[in-house]
């Protein structure tokens, strides 16, 4: 190696030369040390909490977690962090641990959290950091279940289905808080024959990917081989854009419907309008033209004998006495159902009369079709279910159209028919 190379200045007599390539050494001996004492010191500072984290429980939307700490915390300071978004949440302490807990609520569903916690010790101030320890969407989301009825080699049968994709580990599932039932193939879960017909309830426990368990409750009907939990498959669909529109003073849906040429359903269903009453000026609305796919389950109306059938899958389910339009006022044809209502209001001729109302002739359900004046509803007058008397809806029971809206969903197929010449 030459002078040049080892970065001596050429000026230096041989003296110096042999000095300075004598403390080489010594410099990168001294370089080493604090190289590691730096390292010392910032592994002193900063701990990562990954292992020292436990998940308690998720209770109302508060997740309980305890950090546990090798020394004793004095004073000790605890945030929560996202991207451009940092809180002090609750929690308390004693000297070796802290139990925080997280409101979902203050973030959004996607967001993945940080956790640093600042506190003295006795070998001075630390800091314990775990970046996106927590995926809050584990929180927000549930467990995706349905029931539902399926044909085997060996008839109908009825099955609860995991459509989760592997995200969750179902522990136990128990039929009406007494029956035990065990999976059987995959995803599924084969349900007991021998039950009564009428509505049921299955409690599902499971875990997340932190082990805290959690509990759902899905209630289903059965009839016979019929097997469903609420709103069975509605139709898929998908959505032509045409515009956005920017809600005025003074509109509704339906007058935001005439202006596009759309059904009034098709604004509620693209835009997941719980109540279409609620629109305010101001707010946002897509506006779509949607196309459905098949249902399976459809809808028939015999307009001449007032009776509304329910197929699954081309076999028939039910049968609802019913109260059609007089004369022609419910035209034979072809709708869907777009949006459902529970204990509606009626505005009549501008007058509003409010739900439950002896006069309110809609009674405890409205299941819009697709064509705005008719609909699927309930009544107060149950004298008249089985005549033509309406002025085109079709009327059923309550405790009828309660059912239908149950298992229903929104897509669903209904044919308004004249009976077989």
């Amino acid at each position: 190696m030459s002078k040049k190379e080892i970065g001596f200045d050429s000026n230096l007599n041989e003296v110096d030369i042999i000095n300075k390539m004598e403390m080489l050494p010594m410099l990168k001996k001294v370089q080493k040390e604090i190289l590691l004492l730096g390292l010392l010191i910032i592994l002193q500072t900063i701990i990562l909490a990954k292992n020292s984290i436990t998940f308690l429980k998720f209770h109302n939307d508060i997740i309980y977690l305890r950090v546990i700490t090798e020394e004793r915390m004095i004073n000790p300071k605890v945030f929560l962090t996202t991207i451009g978004f940092r809180i002090i949440p609750d929690y308390s302490y004693s000297p070796t641990y802290i139990d925080i807990r997280i409101n979902i609520n203050d973030f959004s569903r996607n967001d993945v959290l940080n956790l640093e916690i600042e506190y003295d010790s006795l070998n001075g101030r630390k800091k314990i950091i775990a970046n996106n320890f927590l995926e809050l969407k584990d929180f927000f989301d549930e467990i995706k279940i349905e029931v539902s009825t399926i044909e085997t080699l060996d008839g109908w049968k009825g099955v609860l289905v995991n459509n989760s994709n592997g995200r969750f580990h179902v522990e136990n599932v128990y039929l009406d808080n007494r029956i035990k039932i065990y999976n059987s193939e995959s995803n599924l879960y084969y349900l007991p024959e021998d039950i009564e017909d009428g509505f049921h309830e299955i409690k599902i426990s499971y875990l997340n990917k932190y082990n805290i368990e959690r509990v759902k409750k899905i209630k289903f009907f059965k009839k016979g081989w019929f097997y469903a939990s609420s709103n069975l498959k509605g139709a898929s669909y998908r959505v032509r854009f045409i515009d956005n529109y920017l809600v005025k003073k003074g509109d509704s849906i339906y007058k935001i419907a005439r202006k596009y040429d759309v059904k009034p359903g098709e604004i509620i269903l693209y835009n997941n309008i719980s109540d279409p009453k609620t629109i305010y000026p101001g707010q946002l609305l897509k506006i779509g033209k949607l196309k459905f796919g098949e249902s399976p389950l459809i809808i028939t109306v015999d307009l001449d004998k007032s009776i509304l059938n329910l197929y699954y899958l081309g076999k028939k389910v039910l049968t609802f006495p019913a109260a059609v339009g007089r004369s022609d006022a419910t035209p034979p044809g072809y709708y869907r159902i777009m949006y459902k209502e529970k204990e509606p209001a009626l505005y009549w001729y501008g007058e509003y009369i409010k739900p439950g109302s002896i006069i309110n002739g809609v009674g405890s359900r409205w299941l819009q079709l697709s064509v705005e004046q008719y609909g699927i509803h309930g009544t107060t007058k149950p004298w008249e279910i089985g005549k033509r008397i309406s002025h085109g809806c079709i009327r059923l029971l309550n405790q009828d159209v309660e059912l239908l809206d149950f298992l229903t969903g929104i897509g669903t197929e209904v044919y308004a028919l004249k009976s077989a010449r």
